[in-house]
């Protein structure tokens, strides 16, 4: 069983049963359907496994995430296959930025991946894991 609310600054909080308060967070990589991969837009040597539970972590500053679906779909979903990957995050990972900041972006040094949607250079929903 899990319980869901959001923070005041828009972060959704995440609680399961048995553990503490996970944040989710929205980043867009590429998809390679090749290899079934996500790939770094900043570094193509950059590559991820897509199954849910899957940890990633990434050189410093760490994983930038934003808080907002809609946010990372507009300024990263530049590929031609996009994968919206949901990510759950401790708050005590955060490397940079503030979850009470105005600013939309923050960076963990890991997260889980909770859920990956894949779509085309449109936006039009392809799969979801």
């Amino acid at each position: 069983m899990t319980a869901q609310h959001k923070t005041e600054d828009g972060w959704r909080v995440k609680r399961a049963a048995n553990s503490g308060e996970v944040l989710v967070g929205y980043k867009v990589m590429a998809y390679d359907p090749n290899l079934g991969n996500l790939v770094s837009g900043a570094n193509s040597r950059i590559r991820l496994d897509m199954r849910k539970g899957a940890v990633h972590e990434m050189p410093r500053p760490g994983i930038f995430l934003a808080a907002r679906k809609r946010y990372v779909m507009d300024y990263y979903a530049t590929h031609e296959i996009n994968a919206l990957i949901t990510y759950l995050f401790d708050p005590q990972d955060v490397t940079t930025g503030r979850l009470d900041d105005r600013e939309p972006e923050i960076t963990v040094k890991k997260a889980v991946v909770e859920n990956v949607e894949l779509f085309d250079e449109d936006g039009e929903r392809l799969r979801s894991t």
